[in-house]
């Protein structure tokens, strides 16, 4: 019943204060510039301004006896050259972040403002007295008594800052009212009792009366230096947002039914610790980071870097480096770049960090498509092995400035032992023709540039960031890494080609860079960079789950010297746009041998801030001329010009070529189709001597269930020797899987290598379909049929199958024929009998040639279809 009565009441007097109240609304753009507000005699009063300007040298009246606010919600000027006339108001208050000095100031106690301590009259009777409590008889109840019902108003006049005490008396049921406007900006606000000689109960309100918290008893908090007891407790108010200067508060200090007596109460301010910045900004005089190509810098800017890494390895730093890729770093997934990027980055200060000598440093990038272009796939003449990073030995330590007496790599006696030395083992052509061509060409990076609009996760296969790392990155691991190799009966692991001590060797962090060149033209031809990263969107980074989760550098991030230590959580979000770390990329030659402006995706996009032209320009002006393009670089120029060519004439109607016009610009279909077109043709030219043609059919492990989990990405279990069987007949898929096998144990892509990820197929949109399925089988029985000829000795004389069934075939033991067919095998037959069996299997035969005419037209209808997707097919040039 006292519960219903004390809510009838509060409702009358919220009645009361909504009919007898004027309220201004200045919302909008100088909606209430130089005007004038006067509120009425005895009501309560407030004033709304919101926008650039809204309330702008407004003058506001406020009576005498009227409670009268101000919100200065957001926007420029939003409440400046406020004039205010407080004639003997009960109270004023302020509150947003709008709020200037001159209005908090009045609200803390203006002269004209009253500066007693009344207690506020209760609004829906005459006489101003503070509203009872409905219960008849109150009686003060347990401390473990659910809070009461707070009264509609409170008594008020009392002001409280930072640090400042407040002492004082409350009668029975009296609800004493501190104000409180914020200062400064602080993470937390504490209002501490201190010796009160009653039971209090705190309050705290925000501007609106709105309750936020509210505490009974509790201990005291331990930074006050007053002294509490069990009955007088504290409150604590920590907004996630923080407390801004202007924030009003209202505390309130009360108690049980008719408890009273004296309090005393202390205001505590938890000053809010500086956060660092969401980017790290250069200070004042730090040379820009341009990341330039190591081709074509000088060999004193390729000692920089020779030097400062040689340098962080004496220090016992670069082997953090490593520590922290082996335990923190992000592979086979959405984190991948961003994960680098950073890595970079830090690598990068470190080595600037140095002295003078290195204040100016940035990281160079290896592109490798010059050496492609240059040297095709020989990589033992790869100028970057001849630069001063040290070469290839067969597995054998490598020599010049990485040599033994120079360098140990942190993880020598991991992958190998004495003499412990940096090794690595490049692919020999002379070797391992098979294995050392590959499919990472500009032409190929620009297909995949091109293809391929969502970043996505980096599991997903038809997304950018997997094609990215999937091939490229793994080919430049393996064959400028090595298959690990037996010398002297001891065996030796490369560390460039595991995943895990890669960066022990120098060509990690070049290689990486142009990895991040790459995703940088990526997300530049689609303007990303114009986009703050707050407002990044699915097809910039799909793994949306976490975008803002922090990625790990540990134990890095743990060290003091480190650039990690001192940024807090480093996401995705933040790697997002280079700009905002002050690097940006040279364009060096990859755009001419990319063809970068010629592609509709890149075209009018290329922010000159973040793929700058500064190289090749610097070296023409010290009278250093363009390299001459090998006879591969120009025929691979020769196919995109015409293909190009051709495309112009096919987007134009012939009613727009008579008249001059110009084309049109291309769609994505054909633009896309036009890289796609222009990689495949280079990737055959580069093949011609060592092809590679994927099989109709073959065996992609489709079929196996993933059974185990590679840092949370599920894979398939199986050997290499099962790898190989699989394609048993195909030598350079066979190649493939034992040149990647170990990666792919690493990485968790045991299924992406039995798939034909890794193979190096000029073609690779293709699906192990059942026609192709059916006619595969047939190249699958001769290829067995061939090999059991070979055995038998009789490949030579071309036995038939009919010879074979009449005279009989001795197979091998183990030998399993899924062509043989059940019979008794002759050794002679007489002449009917030769004859009549003669006649069958020329039947059989007839219908068997006449079945596999249908099933090659089909094929061919079917390839027919495949290849016309290519509008500029290969075998209709004549280069």
């Amino acid at each position: 019943m006292a519960h219903t009565l004390t809510s009838v009441l509060c409702t009358a007097v919220l009645f009361y204060i909504q009919v007898n109240a004027d309220d201004f609304d200045c919302r909008g753009g100088r909606a209430c510039k130089d005007a004038v507000r006067t509120c009425t005699d005895n009501a309560d009063c407030s004033v709304v301004c919101d926008g650039r300007g809204a309330c702008n040298a407004l003058t506001f009246t406020c009576p005498a006896n009227a409670n009268c606010a101000m919100q200065c919600i957001s926007g420029g000027s939003v409440c400046a050259n406020i004039n205010l006339v407080l004639n003997n108001a009960l109270s004023f208050q302020c509150s947003g972040n709008g709020c200037t000095a001159e209005l908090i100031a009045a609200r803390m106690g203006a002269t004209d403002a009253p500066t007693a301590n009344p207690v506020t009259p209760a609004p829906t009777t005459p006489p101003p007295t503070t509203p009872q409590p409905t219960t008849p008889e109150p009686t003060t109840p347990a401390p473990t008594t659910p809070a009461p019902t707070q009264p509609t108003a409170a008594s008020s006049g009392n002001v409280i800052g930072c640090g400042e005490t407040l002492s004082g008396s409350r009668a029975a049921s009296e609800q004493v009212s501190i104000q409180f406007v914020s200062d400064g900006v602080y993470d937390s606000i504490v209002l501490e009792a201190c010796n009160s000689d009653h039971d209090t109960w705190l309050y705290l309100n925000d501007a609106n009366g709105n309750e936020l918290v509210n505490a009974d008893d509790g201990s005291f908090y331990a930074a006050s230096n007053c002294n509490g007891h069990q009955y007088a407790g504290d409150l604590m108010y920590e907004p996630s947002s923080g407390i801004a200067i202007g924030d009003t508060f209202e505390w309130v200090v009360s108690s049980y039914g008719n408890a009273y007596g004296t309090y005393v109460v202390q205001m505590i301010c938890v000053q809010a610790v500086p956060t660092p910045p969401p980017t790290p900004r250069p200070t004042s005089g730090e040379c820009a980071r341009h990341r330039e190509p190591w081709h074509l810098i000088s060999q004193e800017q390729r000692d920089l870097y020779i030097n400062g890494y040689k340098q962080l390895a004496q220090d016992g730093k670069l082997a953090l480096f490593t520590q922290t890729h082996k335990e923190s770093g992000k592979h086979t997934e959405a984190r991948f770049l961003p994960w680098h990027r950073y890595f970079l980055y830090e690598l990068e200060t470190q080595i600037r960090n140095l002295g003078p000598e290195y204040e100016c440093f940035a990281m160079p990038y290896w592109d490798w498509t010059y050496e492609i272009e240059t040297y095709g796939y020989n990589m033992q003449n790869y100028q970057v092995l001849s630069s001063g990073l040290g070469g290839s030995n067969g597995g054998g330590c490598v020599g010049g400035n990485f040599a033994a007496s120079e360098y140990t790599p942190y993880s020598a006696s991991v992958l190998g032992s004495t003499p412990y030395c940096l090794r690595r083992n490049v692919c020999d052509p002379d070797t391992d023709s098979d294995a050392c061509v590959g499919t990472a060409s500009a032409s190929k990076l620009m297909e995949t540039l091109t293809g391929y609009s969502s970043f996505g996760d980096g599991y997903a296969t038809a997304t950018y960031a997997y094609q990215l790392e999937r091939y490229p990155h793994a080919w430049a691991h393996m064959l400028m890494g090595g298959d690990s190799v037996t010398l002297n009966g001891n065996a030796y692991q490369m560390p460039l080609a595991n995943l895990y001590y890669s960066p022990d060797d120098p060509l990690f962090y070049l290689l990486h860079c142009f990895l991040d060149f790459q995703w940088t033209l990526w997300q530049d031809c689609r303007d990303h960079e114009a986009v703050d990263s707050s407002e990044m969107t699915l097809d910039m980074y799909g793994k949306t789950s976490n975008i803002d989760a922090a990625l790990p550098f540990e134990p890095l991030a743990s060290e003091s010297w480190s650039k990690a230590s001192t940024l807090g959580d480093i996401t995705p979000r933040l790697m997002h746009n280079h700009l905002d770390w002050e690097v940006s990329y040279d364009q060096g030659d990859f755009f001419d041998r990319g063809q970068v402006l010629s592609n509709a995706v890149c075209q009018d996009t290329i922010n000159t801030d973040l793929m700058k032209d500064i190289t090749r320009r610097r070296r023409r002006r010290l009278g250093i001329a363009d390299e001459e393009k090998s006879n591969y670089g120009k025929y691979n120029a020769d196919v995109f010009a015409r293909l190009e060519a051709r495309l112009s004439d096919e987007t134009l109607s012939v009613l727009e070529r008579r008249a001059g016009g110009k084309k049109r610009r291309r769609s994505t279909e054909e633009n896309v189709d036009l890289f796609k077109t222009w990689a495949r043709m280079d990737c055959e030219y580069t093949q011609l001597d060592t092809p590679c043609e994927r099989p109709r059919y073959f065996d992609d492990c489709s079929d196996m269930n993933a059974t185990r989990e590679v840092r949370g990405n599920p894979d398939i279990e199986i050997s290499l020797e099962e790898l190989v069987e699989t394609v048993a007949d195909y030598p350079c898929m066979v190649a493939t899987r034992q040149r990647y096998y170990s990666w792919a144990v690493q990485t968790g892509q045991l299924a992406s290598l039995c798939r034909g990820d890794f193979d190096r197929f000029c073609d690779k949109d293709f699906v192990n379909e059942e026609e192709d399925m059916c006619a595969a089988a047939m190249d699958v029985r001769e290829a067995r049929r061939a090999r059991r000829r070979r055995r038998n000795g009789r490949a030579a004389a071309g036995a038939s199958w009919l010879e074979s069934m009449i005279h009989g075939e001795d197979e091998e033991e183990g030998d399993v024929d899924d062509d043989y067919r059940p019979g008794p095998k002759y050794d002679k037959f007489n002449q009917v009998e030769f004859i009549m069996l003669t006649a069958v299997v020329n039947g059989m035969v007839v219908c068997s040639i006449i079945a596999a005419f249908m099933v090659c037209c089909q094929l061919k209808n079917c390839a027919s279809n495949k290849n016309g997707k290519y509008q500029y097919d290969v075998v209709d040039q004549d280069f």
